[in-house]
């Protein structure tokens, strides 16, 4: 049954390969025909006798013959192995002897089955090896042929494999691909595959918008390298897009991490590299030195970055870089040399407090023994009073002291007490003498406080200097403010054991100007006990006051002053907050402050210091359109570890005047100035200057003040004995004027903003200007300022000013009036609309002028607005593109504001006006009627 199954699936095999060649077999009717008889007669011999050995090998020979058209090795192979079958069953068995002896008269051996068979495997393997594709149906029928046969099965398998490739190529779909990789993987073919798979999916994310829509569209193939790297590729694409949006230092650092192999990661890397050059020039402080080196640790900027930071430390002797560095850098190569130095400083001082706190802020601090000296030799330096009067007959006591605490900071304090009654006297040479005497004690310390200690001694008397007597009272007149007018000075005197603020008002005497106390200054609603004047502004209807350790505004009226504000933070902090000063036009305000933070700090931390109680620091806050801007203290030239107070600046600028104790001055507060070229850095200063031997003394300077004309200061000194006031000419030349400009409007109330046209900064907000009294104020001449108005249901649109001016006149334009100019094509400028830098970018200033005109749109229904934006230049096509932009950005910021966009029409005209018809670019609007 097996050997007549076996010969039907032959004969099947044959008449199907007689109709695969049956076209080629027509092209030679000869041969056509030989092999068609030859395998008539080899087939009836074959059905005559199947098992039959000669003729199971004819038939292999048959289909192994090349020039057969019917040529097929599997079939040859299936004949052939049973050839082999039927002759070793033949010669295995002894009762077939008449059978063998056939084969052996034919000439048909083993060894002949056997040399066939390999010939067939032979050019079996060949076919397969040739490029030639083959079907499905004929790889099966030689998969069942060759079975046995390792290497040929191989290559049907390879040829199977190039069968589903090419498959799958036609299908050309992810999923077919994927089949074939999970078929046969780790083939150079899977690899091709990966590669369709992997531009298949560039295709497939080519529109996606999301980096999530990438990995939905790709979800179940992410797992494939080309696919991966794909998606990697687009969502990359979009994140940078994102970034250009967001170029941050952050951002940079997180596309960075998320994206390594992507086509924008060295273009990101070189931009980081340029924004992080960038941030690092626009570092300042210490933590923001520190915070660079952490985020950026593989970037050689960190290196800098913390080089400046250690320099702070080691070369500025900076508490806040030291706290930063001690807690973010323990590993730094450096930090056991800056620890020890730490440690030094404390000991610096001499007071035992300092080394104490380490002491016990620092348990595990190696070097105990030294810990254990210092505090014993700082006990002992506690016993000098330095506040004590000096009398000459305890020279020995204080020269031991200063000789015993050789190198001490406040030793130098003591030597100033030392020279009080020579400079009282002004024996300026036994002054300078008693300084040689102690030479040796400050070879290594306070040796520029010395050195400008002689120097001050050694200066030629410079007469323009010598105050002169403004008011010196039988009481203690403590801190004078002169105002404006030049007829009023206030001040503070001890009332019935109280501080209160009092009021002189002055008159002509025969002998030159006279004051007359005129009691306490009246207030509406405070005391005036317990307030300090400080500066005066807005034309003198304006006070800075200070209550309390806090600054307080107090407005001029019929019926005197009234305190009608307490300044917010950052002027007010929870320190002690004093001597403010505004600047004239109102743009930023000077202050001193013990809060910490700043230079007000002994190397060691300590607050104190033999002077006073007091380690403040100058400050400067700005005016900005968000309100009071960000402290800056005034920097390391100006402040130190001691008190500074009182400053004083001059209209120009240019030149701040301040009392300091923190030098190598006459003892207790001197008088300095210093100079600036730039007048927007507030913590750059030249080095300070000590006013002189013949304005400072060797008591106290308490506080200046600018005197009537404002090119005299007013001195405020005990060196009389009691607290008085003293005139002396000041330092600067004005090279900006001040001038007052009036703003007046007659018709209705208004609140006024003023804003800086140059640095766009704030100068007033919210002022009332009531349209029965012009309000009028002092602005510098050589700038511009933006007037912004604002009053309920008109619309009043910005004005560009000047000192020249004089008087400055808002119009104010109702609903109907507006409509009416619109209907006949007539428009309003707003010069209050400004951008940044040429570009299309909105400044922050600009947001006043919008939210007036949506407030008043809202409020206008039915209104509807055109904007017509005008830009000069020469290149007409930049012109019109970037007034189309920046029109675009106004309506954008309307919209935001709750404006319907259908109710802004945008006329962007480039430069087509500009060139012929108007003198600068800008934008003007026109109202309409919906």
């Amino acid at each position: 049954m097996k050997t007549t199954a076996y010969l039907k699936s032959c004969l099947l095999a044959a008449a199907l390969l007689c109709c695969a060649h049956h076209a080629a077999a027509q092209q030679d009717p000869v041969v056509t025909a030989e092999y068609a008889q030859q395998y008539n007669k080899l087939y009836k011999e074959y059905t005559k006798n199947p098992d039959n050995v000669v003729n199971l090998l004819a038939l292999a020979e048959f289909y192994y013959d090349s020039l057969n058209p019917m040529q097929d090795y599997a079939t040859a192979m299936s004949h052939i192995s049973a050839a082999e079958q039927q002759f070793v069953a033949i010669f295995e068995d002894r009762d077939r002897y008449r059978e063998q002896s056939r084969l052996i008269k034919k000439h048909v051996t083993y060894q002949l089955i056997r040399q066939r068979k390999h010939e067939i495997v032979s050019h079996a393997r060949e076919l397969l090896r040739r490029e030639e594709p083959l079907t499905d149906a004929v790889l099966d029928r030689y998969g069942e042929a060759f079975a046995k046969d390792a290497i040929t099965m191989r290559l049907v398998e390879s040829k199977r494999l190039q069968n589903r490739y090419e498959q799958a190529r036609e299908q050309h779909t992810l999923a077919a691909f994927r089949a074939f990789i999970d078929t046969y993987p780790s083939t150079s073919e899977s690899e091709d595959a990966g590669r369709e798979m992997g531009g298949i999916a560039a295709e497939m994310v080519a529109d996606a918008r999301s980096e999530a829509e990438v990995d939905a569209r790709l979800e179940g193939y992410l797992d494939i390298d080309p696919v991966r790297l794909a998606a990697q590729n687009k969502k990359s694409s979009l994140a940078y897009a994102r970034l250009e949006a967001n170029p941050t230092p952050e951002a940079y650092r997180s596309f960075l991490a998320q994206y390594p192999g992507s086509n924008e990661y060295s273009l990101v890397l070189s931009r980081m590299d340029d924004l992080l050059k960038h941030d690092f020039s626009s570092l300042q402080t210490p933590r923001e030195y520190a915070d660079f080196a952490l985020e950026n640790p593989d970037n050689p900027l960190a290196e800098k970055a913390m080089e400046r930071l250690k320099a702070l430390i080691v070369e500025e002797r900076d508490m806040e870089a030291l706290q930063i560095y001690m807690e973010e850098f323990p590993l730094d190569v450096n930090y056991n040399d800056i620890y020890l130095q730490y440690y030094q400083w404390h000991t610096e001082e001499g007071n035992r407090a300092p080394i104490a706190r380490f002491a016990a802020e620092h348990p595990d601090f190696p070097y105990k023994m030294a810990v254990s000296d210092a505090l014993k030799e700082a006990a002992r330096f506690d016993s000098i009073d330095i506040n004590t009067p000096y009398q000459e007959k305890d020279f020995s006591k204080w020269a031991s002291k200063i000789y015993h605490l050789t190198g001490k900071g406040e030793s130098f304090v003591a030597l100033q007490r030392m020279l009080q009654p020579l400079i009282a006297r002004k024996d300026w040479k036994k002054a300078a003498a008693r300084i040689d005497h102690f030479a040796l004690s400050f070879e290594d310390y306070c040796v520029a406080e010395v050195t400008e200690l002689k120097a001050l001694l050694a200066a030629p008397a410079d007469k323009r200097l010598v105050l002169s007597t403004v008011v010196r009272p039988a009481y203690d007149m403590m801190h004078p403010v002169m105002h404006p007018d030049g007829k009023h000075l206030y001040y503070c005197r001890e009332v019935d054991g109280a501080m209160a603020m009092q009021m002189a008002e002055r008159s002509a005497g025969k002998k030159g100007a006279l004051w007359r106390s005129m009691g306490n200054a009246v207030f509406t609603n405070a005391d005036a006990h317990g307030l300090t004047p400080y500066s005066f502004y807005d034309g003198g209807n304006k006070m800075l006051l200070g209550a309390a350790g806090d600054i307080l505004v107090a407005e001029w009226g019929a019926d005197g002053w009234t305190v009608t504000d307490t300044l917010p933070a950052p002027i007010n902090s929870p320190y002690r907050d004093f001597d403010a000063y505004m600047l004239p036009d109102g743009s930023g305000l000077l202050l001193a402050s013990d809060r910490p933070g700043g230079q007000n700090l002994q190397p060691s931390g300590s607050f104190f210091h033999g002077d006073t109680a007091v380690a403040s620091d100058l400050y400067y806050v700005p005016m900005t359109l968000n309100g009071w801007g960000k402290v800056i203290n005034l920097g390391r030239n100006v402040n130190s570890a001691f008190m500074e107070c009182s400053p004083l600046i001059s209209d120009d600028l240019k030149t701040l005047y301040f009392i300091t104790d923190g030098r190598g001055g006459l003892g207790y507060g001197d008088l300095y100035y210093t100079t600036r070229d730039n007048v927007d850095d507030w913590k750059h200063w030249a080095t300070p200057t000590n006013y002189g031997k013949e304005a400072n003394s060797c008591m106290r300077e308490a506080c200046v003040t600018y005197g009537a004309d404002r090119r005299t200061l007013v001195l405020n000194s005990n060196n009389g004995g009691r607290y008085g006031c003293y005139g002396i000419v000041a330092i600067h030349t004005a090279n900006s004027e001040l001038q007052g400009v009036t703003i007046a409007s007659p018709e209705r109330d208004l609140f006024v903003d003023i804003v800086d046209a140059g640095s766009q900064q704030r100068i007033n907000t919210h002022q009332f200007v009531d349209m029965n009294e012009p309000w009028q104020s002092s602005f510098y001449s050589d700038k511009r300022y933006c007037l912004y108005a604002q009053s309920d249901d008109v619309f009043v649109p910005s004005l560009l000013f000047g000192t020249a001016d004089g008087t400055v006149t808002p119009r104010a334009y109702g609903a109907v009036e507006l409509a009416a100019m619109g209907a006949i094509g007539q428009t309003l400028p707003l010069p209050g609309i400004f951008f940044v830098k040429d570009g299309a970018e909105l400044a922050a200033c600009s947001d006043i002028e919008l939210e007036h005109l949506a407030t008043f749109l809202k409020a206008q229904p039915d209104m509807a607005l055109e904007l017509l934006m005008h830009v000069d230049g020469e290149d007409d096509e930049d012109c019109y593109e970037l007034s189309e932009q920046r029109a675009q950005a106004i309506e954008t910021a309307l919209t935001a504001k709750g404006i319907d966009g259908d109710r802004i029409l945008m006329s962007p005209y480039g430069n087509s006006e500009t060139k012929h018809q108007r003198a600068s670019d800008g934008l003007s609007v026109r109202f309409m009627r919906q």
